[in-house]
């Protein structure tokens, strides 16, 4: 009797492991083929540990992936999925973006009278356009940081400032409700009656 309550709890602890497991292919979202015969992980496997599995398998260095079983993505761990199936797990290489920190300012553009409220660049990355609470436009080489001009007219604070998509004019919007468009000459809008803080070409 001893024995058959041994081999009985035995089973049980084998059900328990099994139940706590979850046997999954890995396959490449890109080419369809798998990673490699099926495995069995255990069910709080994660999203990090599957990382670490892939490179491992791949031989690559940290990584980075995402995990869909379905359309539907792998946010925590595989608990809640089916025990006495294959899972069919894809895996999809995330893009890694390597940004240097800045660590100093690169220019500092002294000018308007009042706090600078809005700052552009040309679409050539050539020209700064920028707003400030003098009701000031002032131009500003990037390359430089030297005032090219200084464009008056408003009567209020100039919130916001918006280039054309081929850099041949600028708008400007301030707390009066007025929009000015500087090209060459300029073209006075004038319909909102509260602050403009937002422009936008069509």
């Amino acid at each position: 009797r001893e024995g058959a309550m041994e081999e009985e709890s035995e089973q049980k602890k084998k059900a328990r492991v099994a139940a706590s497991s979850v046997r999954i292919e890995l396959v490449s979202s890109r080419s369809g083929e798998a990673l490699g015969p099926a495995l069995d992980v255990p069910a709080s496997t994660g999203v990090e540990e599957l990382e670490k599995l892939v490179n491992t398998l791949k031989e690559e260095a940290n990584k980075p992936y995402a995990f869909y079983v379905g359309e539907k993505q792998l946010e925590s761990t595989l608990e809640g999925l089916p025990t006495e199936e294959v899972i069919r797990l894809r895996y999809e290489a995330l893009a890694v973006f390597r940004v240097r920190r800045a660590t100093r300012c690169g220019n500092t553009l002294p000018g308007h009278a009042d706090a600078v409220l809005a700052a552009a660049y040309s679409p050539d990355s050539k020209t700064v356009a920028s707003g400030g609470g003098d009701a000031t436009v002032r131009f500003w080489d990037a390359l430089t940081g030297t005032p090219r001009t200084t464009l008056s007219g408003h009567r209020a604070h100039v919130l916001c400032v918006s280039w054309s998509p081929d850099g041949g004019a600028l708008a400007s919007g301030d707390r009066s409700g007025e929009i000015r468009v500087w090209e060459g000459t300029v073209s006075v809008l004038k319909k909102h009656t509260k602050w403009i803080t937002a422009l936008a070409w069509a």
